[in-house]
């Protein structure tokens, strides 16, 4: 039997394939996204600037307060409310709350990424932090709410009752050398000025181990935490907060995780 049936054979195959994979390439190109106008791109972060702007030093909360509003944001803006004033490092984990009996205050919570220089290192530090609005968000006033004792706070959850205190609930840890998470645990603070200024966290569910080192033992991580107030005056349990959260347990020695 001839080779050359084989070879046209494989030849127009290839032509085949060939010519498909362009189609397929021209059809993913034509996918492709249009790029819409927005900020200019700053790669998250503005490194010539971090060293003056963030200090270093473990456990420091830089940008304790500071004022933004509808007449000093970017006009990219328009339509929306920019709350924070320090745009060079990402937020995340938003949530936001309303008085129930002041609609013009609202309180909103978020990751505040913060970076800063140690010698060639750069150190990154992650708060909740608040942004409030007494004039129905119009302005706005950032703050970074104590974590002591701890170094790192996440995963805020806002609640007012119905005398207009508010509560504060995140998950916080420990922090040491490799960026260990120690004892990652449930905290609640309090505001009797609207987020303005607020109390020491308290622990209401602790943690227990190193998440970042695989030491033999019992791990207890207490994460995504959810805060909730009864506030109805009529209510017998007016008031009272309630607070929720899930307990992560890995026993490292045996491999064991539920």
């Amino acid at each position: 039997m001839s080779a050359a049936p084989a070879i046209r054979r494989f030849v127009l195959a290839a032509g085949i394939a060939s010519l498909a994979g362009g189609f397929v390439l021209l059809e993913a190109q034509k996918r492709q996204p249009t790029e819409k106008p927005g900020p200019p791109k700053s790669g998250f972060y503005d490194f010539a600037s971090l060293k003056g702007e963030f200090p270093t030093g473990v456990g420091i909360v830089q940008r304790v307060s500071c004022t933004t509003g509808v007449a000093t944001q970017p006009s990219i803006y328009d339509g929306n409310w920019l709350v924070d004033c320090d745009a060079e490092v990402p937020h995340n984990e938003t949530t936001i709350v309303v008085n129930p009996s002041n609609p013009d205050h609202a309180v909103g919570g978020y990751h505040s990424y913060q970076m800063s220089f140690l010698g060639a290192t750069i150190i990154g530090r992650i708060f909740s932090t608040t942004s409030v609005t007494f004039d129905g968000g119009a302005t706005w006033q950032q703050v970074v709410p104590p974590i002591t004792p701890y170094q790192f706070s996440g995963d805020p959850a806002l609640a007012f009752d119905a005398n207009g205190r508010l509560y504060l609930a995140s998950i916080a840890d420990h922090e040491g050398p490799g960026g260990s998470y120690t004892a990652p645990s449930v905290v609640v603070a309090r505001s009797d000025d609207g987020g303005m200024t607020w109390s020491n966290p308290v622990t209401v569910a602790s943690g227990l181990g190193a998440v970042t080192r695989l030491t033999p033992g019992r791990l207890v991580f207490q994460d995504k935490a959810f805060i909730a107030v009864d506030a109805s005056n009529s209510s017998p349990f007016a008031n009272r907060a309630y607070v929720t959260w899930t307990s992560f347990q890995e026993f490292l020695a045996r491999g064991q995780f539920r």
